[in-house]
This record gives structure tokens, C-alpha cells and sequence, in this order.
């Protein structure tokens, strides 16, 4: 008799700064969180420490099964997009790598390589377009043996965009199709992607994230040593002044409820419109490049759904419809009890879509 495990894996969201890991399970009607976990990282890369905290994630009885879909630095990650034809005889796949390996340093074979999306080329042109992404399989290898050595089966590595797609598509399956700007920031980098119809018409990674926003509001208000003071304005202030400045005080007057509000959007603005300078960037390149029709909206997930107000701010300055997804808000997934605090499951969205990636029983 065969007792099948879970269809869905154990997700972890490796990075340099710490590991998240989540796992799912069905329910009626959609999907609940099995489990959630979170350690940081000592931050020197030593697989021994990463091994460690990977051996916890192990021995935590609420997840099932050892088969995990792994997500590595995003800096060990190429992304390119290619237009290629199949030669006589010549799979799709293999034309796609013979094609990818005219980019690479290395040899193809030496490369661990995934491709988000896959159309025949527009315009009635032959062949095929894509967009690739993967790493050097040497660089993987400390980490695979990091998770082996824990006791995990690595049936999967998958890299920052595939996972964000596929969680977008699940918690929005309503928008297939539509032109959409995709905006994940993380702690250090931010990636931007302009998708639509299946196609990745543009995407990004750029030097900008959570942890400059932290510091900037450290260094203005001297708390250099008190990161979650930095956090509760970032979270609670924010870019929110726009809203707040005309709604009346105690005693009904009109005006600013604090001058806080407008503090802490002074310091902010000069970074994030770092930020719109990028997105208009590839809004730019989009349209010129691509020839595709105006974007419909932006998405803002990662660390971007805790910074108060941004969603407003971007929406201002780009003129586009912009939303904060924090997934464990979406009714599509029950967080059940297994995080205290929902607000905190932004930055578990990687992971999250890991975990939406199926794998077969057998």
C-alpha cells in the first residue's frame, strides 16, 4: 500500500541575512498554512550555521515530509531574456539552453536553469521568446548540501521570479492577462517586473530596499541602536502624511495630527523616489522597447506592504492603480494559527510561493 505525503512541499526562502520557511496543506475552498519559520543568519555564509537553522526546520512537527522547494541568494542569479528557433530534431528546451548558453561565462550543462514564461515570438515572427533565469550550479552546491545535510530532499530549485509569479496568479487569478508591474522589496534589493499575457516584458534588480529605509530613519532621529523604533515609524508614519493632513485634530481644528506624519515623510521621499525613478524606467523601456499598451496597475508585496503609505505615494507619482498584498490577508490562503501577528506575513511571500509549487507523489 502506498501512503502518498503532502502535495505541496516544504518552501525556504534562503537569503544572506536569515531562512523562512513555509509549508501549505488543501483545504475547502483553497489552502491553509501548515507551518511557518524564521531564524536569521549569522550573515558570514558559513554552511555549518546554515545547516543548523536548516535542521530546525526539520525537527518542527508542523511540517510533513522532507521534500523542499529551495530559493537561494538572489545574488548567485542571472535573468536574461532570449529569442530563439528550434533547429530539425532540436527539443523547444534544448534550443532554449543552446540559446541561453551563448550569454553564460560557463558551459550550459554547468548551469541550473529555469524559464518563467515561454510564447512564440509576437509579430508573426519564427521561433520563440523567453526569459530565463538561473544560477551556476556550482554556487548551489554548498547550499544543497547545507539542506541534505539536514535531512531535506531538495526536489526544487526555484528562483525569485517564478515564485512571485506563481503566488500572484494564485491570489489574483482574476487579473491573467492584464499588463502589471510586480514590486517585491526585500531587505537590501528590490526586484521590479513588468508582466502580462504570459510574457515577462521587463524585470529588475536593483540596490534598493527595507533596511536603507531603516537606516535613513535611524540616522535622522539618533536611534541607531533601536531598530524597532526605526520600524514602528516606518510601519506607523510612513509616507502617510498626504493622508493625514487634513483630518481634524481632538478638538475638530483642521490641519497636520502630528508633525511627525510630515518628519518622517521628508526623510523617506528623497529615497523613494529612487524607487519611481526605477519603475519609470522600465515603464519607459516597456512601452518604447516592447510596444506594449499602458500598465493597469502595480502590486506591492515583500516588505513593501509594510511601509505605510507607500502604495498611495507610488500611485501619486506613476498615475497607476498600486496595491500593498500582504498574502495571508488574501482569502485564498487561511494563516490558521500558526502566526501570531498577521501583519508580519509580508515578508514570507517568496516562501509562500514556493510553496504553492505542487510536486507529484512519486
Amino acid at each position: 500500500m502506498i501512503f502518498p505525503g503532502s502535495p505541496y512541499p516544504i518552501g525556504i526562502d534562503i537569503s544572506d541575512d536569515d531562512v523562512r520557511a513555509v509549508q501549505l496543506r488543501p483545504r475547502k475552498g483553497g489552502l491553509k498554512i501548515r507551518g511557518f519559520f524564521q531564524q536569521s543568519l549569522t550573515g558570514d555564509g558559513d554552511p555549518d550555521d546554515l545547516a543548523t537553522v536548516l535542521k530546525r526546520i526539520r525537527k518542527r512537527r508542523v511540517f510533513t515530509g522532507r521534500r523542499t522547494v529551495a530559493l537561494l541568494p538572489a545574488g548567485r542569479v542571472f535573468c536574461l531574456p532570449v529569442r530563439f528557433t528550434a533547429e530539425t530534431k532540436e527539443t523547444v528546451e534544448a534550443a532554449l539552453v543552446r540559446e541561453a548558453g551563448k550569454h553564460l561565462s560557463y558551459p550550459a550543462h554547468e548551469a541550473i536553469i529555469d524559464y518563467p514564461c515561454l510564447n512564440p515570438a509576437p509579430d508573426g515572427a519564427n521561433g520563440y521568446e523567453a526569459t530565463v533565469v538561473g544560477m551556476h550550479r556550482p554556487d548551489s552546491i554548498p547550499y544543497t548540501n547545507a539542506l541534505r545535510r539536514a535531512g531535506l530532499d531538495v526536489a526544487a530549485i526555484d528562483f525569485q521570479l517564478s515564485s512571485l509569479m506563481r503566488l500572484h496568479g494564485f491570489l489574483h487569478p482574476e487579473a491573467a492577462g492584464d499588463n502589471t508591474l510586480l514590486c517585491h522589496v526585500g531587505r537590501r534589493h528590490t526586484m521590479l517586473s513588468a508582466i502580462g499575457a504570459d510574457r515577462i516584458l521587463a524585470h529588475r534588480r536593483i540596490q534598493w530596499g527595507h533596511a536603507s529605509l531603516i537606516d535613513r530613519l535611524q540616522t535622522h532621529f539618533d536611534q541607531e541602536d533601536n531598530v524597532r523604533q526605526a520600524q514602528f515609524l516606518l510601519e506607523t508614519y510612513g509616507l502617510a502624511h498626504d493622508r493625514h493632513k487634513d483630518r481634524p485634530d481632538n478638538d475638530g481644528n483642521h490641519g497636520e495630527t502630528t508633525p511627525l506624519y510630515r518628519t518622517v515623510y521628508q526623510v523617506l521621499t528623497p529615497l523613494v523616489e529612487e524607487l519611481v525613478f526605477e519603475f519609470q524606467r522600465m515603464i519607459g523601456y516597456a512601452r518604447s522597447e516592447r510596444s506594449v499598451t499602458p500598465f493597469e496597475n502595480i502590486h506591492l508585496y515583500g516588505y513593501g506592504a509594510d511601509i505605510h503609505g507607500l502604495d498611495d505615494y507610488l500611485a501619486k507619482r506613476l498615475g497607476l492603480p498600486t496595491r500593498s498584498v500582504n498574502p495571508l490577508h488574501s482569502d485564498r490562503i487561511d494563516p490558521g494559527e500558526a502566526l501570531d501577528d498577521l501583519s508580519a506575513g509580508a515578508p514570507y511571500t517568496l516562501a509562500l510561493g514556493l510553496a504553492l509549487r505542487r510536486l507529484p507523489w512519486l
